[in-house]
């Protein structure tokens, strides 16, 4: 009994539906068996905001390790993308697309903001889970910054995540840490994966 408990769980692939990427609210359920490390069903979102009003939704689904579960956002005062996900550990659960992110709540933390367009140093006041500042370094040495949520600072590795096309970002805690004058303690983070920039797009 117990060998076979054990090679049945060997043996036991799990199964999630699939849109292929992010596309819009008209996901293509695909059921797909999960690679090896691969342990949870996902549902994801992506909600770019101009001010407080939503301009563009995304969603995704797929197989994820669950250290891949996580929820962040990234918030340069005038743009804000928040990134939710709905995560399970049972075959074809993740037929319902994720949450969108409805909370706007301000934390208190404020911000040195730019938006990548030459206008900087305004200040932006943090919302939800942005506990950090960012300076981020993008193409053409644009310079955007803002507040950020720790898992933009800590697991930029994370091909789920939306991203820029960074060579480097620069994360830090303490309001206007991100000042270019700031000698407050930061994380420097090389960003090494390749991610479409979807907040200017």
């Amino acid at each position: 009994l117990h060998l076979c408990t054990a090679l049945c769980v060997a043996l036991y692939t799990l199964k999630c539906y699939d849109c292929g990427n992010f596309v819009d609210e008209h996901c293509s359920d695909i059921e797909r068996e999960c690679p090896s490390g691969s342990d949870r069903c996902l549902a994801s979102r992506i909600t770019q905001y101009t001010g407080k009003e939503i301009s563009t939704t995304l969603s995704d689904k797929g197989c994820i390790p669950a250290s891949h579960c996580v929820e962040a956002s990234l918030n340069v005062g005038k743009y804000r993308t928040a990134f939710t996900t709905k995560c399970c550990t049972t075959d074809l659960c993740n037929d319902q697309l994720a949450p969108g992110n409805i909370l706007y709540l301000l934390n208190g933390k404020k911000c040195i903001g730019c938006d990548g367009t030459g206008f900087c140093n305004w200040n932006v006041d943090c919302v939800d889970n942005e506990d950090h500042c960012f300076t981020n370094t993008v193409v053409n040495n644009i310079i955007i910054q803002g507040c950020a949520s720790e898992e933009y600072c800590l697991k930029t590795q994370i091909a789920e995540l939306p991203s820029h096309i960074s060579t480097e970002m620069t994360c830090c805690q303490g309001d206007y840490c991100n000042r270019a004058d700031s000698t407050g303690g930061s994380l420097l983070l090389l960003v090494v994966t390749v991610v479409s920039l979807v907040i200017f797009s």
